[in-house]
């Protein structure tokens, strides 16, 4: 179960003034140096912002994207593995989590390149695949970073749990996920250049983590204008 919950005061404030920063037609990397030197923000809020907070045209164009994954039925769904997983990850590390403008979740682990192969990621792994199984998906087809090591064995492993699932697609450790996932109509990932040009999206992490019965906290960094929609199984906190 997902519970949101509003930002503390001084990420709030520097959400504000480094959202209108971004209308104001700066770069990210701009309007993230301008907003820490005026507020002084920790490096993990900083992360919190470069991750969850985007340019207006680009967090409506991801929320008009947004598929269920019910919606999924019957539909062919290309996965950006190490993104998906490492999200449900550090929720079950109780690690932070927001929920971004375009309604996705994201965390702030920072885990590119590395593999924590312990219960935890074991846990995400079971948790996405029973999810997967339960969506009456066509079929589904797992992409890795090659360059992670142990990325081939773990897109073996996937691979033969798809089989014992009687799930159809494969699982594959290559060199180039975004542009692979991004050709696909539909795919699940939260990585902006997949999500900027796929003609649907689904946040397989929030339907996996609205299944579990333990609430998982995540941080909204949606404007309060569209404060109304929220993800997959989440309700407001208090």
């Amino acid at each position: 179960m997902i519970v949101l919950e509003p930002p503390p005061y001084p990420l709030a404030k520097a959400a504000s003034v480094y959202r209108s920063l971004l209308e104001s037609g700066m770069t990210v990397d701009q309007a993230l140096r301008l907003v820490t030197s005026m507020t002084s923000l920790s490096r993990s809020y900083q992360k919190a912002l470069r991750r969850a907070i985007h340019p207006l045209s680009f967090a409506m164009s991801a929320i008009c994207k947004r598929l269920l994954l019910c919606e999924v039925a019957g539909l062919e769904l290309a996965i950006d593995g190490f993104n998906v997983l490492h999200t449900i990850e550090a929720a079950l590390r109780r690690e932070p989590l927001y929920l971004s403008d375009d309604l996705m979740l994201r965390d702030t682990l920072g885990l590119h390149g590395r593999i924590h192969m312990d219960a935890a990621f074991d846990k995400a792994i079971e948790l996405m695949l029973l999810s997967l199984s339960s969506s009456k998906v066509e079929s589904v087809y797992f992409f890795f970073d090659k360059p992670v090591s142990k990325s081939g064995a773990l897109a073996s492993y996937i691979a033969s749990k798809l089989r014992n699932l009687g799930l159809r697609g494969e699982a594959r450790a290559i060199n180039n996920v975004d542009e692979v996932v991004s050709g696909f109509p539909v795919a699940a990932s939260s990585d902006t250049v997949v999500v900027a040009k796929v003609d649907h999206v689904l946040d397989l992490p929030a339907e996996v983590l609205s299944t579990i019965s333990t609430p998982v906290h995540v941080i909204s960094l949606v404007p309060e204008s569209a404060s109304q929609v929220s993800p997959s199984g989440s309700s407001a906190g208090p």
